[in-house]
């Protein structure tokens, strides 16, 4: 008997067969919806893309404003050179524990304990966190690129540092690395040969200098 037999207006073997198979490759396909976006520490700006300093760049899940979002449940973020792949430059400088976040039911960020920096976003009230510390990238127009993975997809030995491409969301984004201050040297140290008003300065006794044989 032929697997195409219809039965009572059942569908055949082959339909069954390729009606299942579509649904779970669509599932498959659709099991990572979303995006992250980088913005401000208030949010209130999306894709901001360039940043006058590297710590006034923040992370937020989405995306805003509708549309398929993030799955809820705990990620982790990084921050690498722009390529994204081999080769590739690890720039976050902290531990990945610090680097965890949680995705709400709007697929937005709705909690951080690590030890980031984090702030509010005005339209919705969900969680920016702060992507520094990270160190300088070696792509000569200051470009980097932030990513996002599920810990339950994390492996520390696949991907790029542990992030599997098809498992993780990116964002490029530029910025110029904070000017370190140095610190204030203070004055310059005392020669004793005078002050600003003319007067030589009294240093005392010089420690070798005994008896009738010193000169005051």
């Amino acid at each position: 008997m032929s697997s195409e037999v219809s039965l009572g207006g059942m569908p055949t073997l082959r339909n069954w067969r390729n009606t299942h198979s579509s649904t779970k490759l669509r599932a498959v396909g659709s099991a990572f919806t979303g995006a992250i976006f980088t913005t401000t520490k208030d949010g209130s700006k999306v894709d901001a893309n360039i940043y006058e300093d590297c710590r006034d760049v923040y992370l937020n899940g989405g995306p805003k404003g509708g549309g398929p979002a993030l799955p809820e449940g705990d990620y982790y973020f990084m921050v690498t050179s722009p390529s994204g792949g081999p080769p590739s430059t690890l720039l976050s400088s902290d531990a990945l524990a610090m680097r965890k976040v949680h995705v709400g039911a709007s697929g937005e960020f709705s909690l951080y304990t690590g030890s980031h920096d984090q702030g509010v976003d005005v339209d919705d009230g969900s969680v920016t966190v702060q992507l520094w510390p990270f160190m300088k990238t070696p792509n000569p127009g200051n470009e980097y690129k932030a990513w996002l993975t599920p810990v339950d997809r994390y492996s520390a030995d696949d991907g790029t540092f542990g992030f599997i491409h098809r498992w993780s969301k990116t964002d490029n984004f530029k910025c110029k690395p904070p000017v370190t201050q140095q610190p204030d040297a203070g004055p310059p140290p005392d020669s004793g040969q005078g002050n600003d008003s003319g007067q030589v300065t009294d240093t005392g006794t010089p420690p070798d200098c005994v008896g009738e044989d010193c000169i005051y």
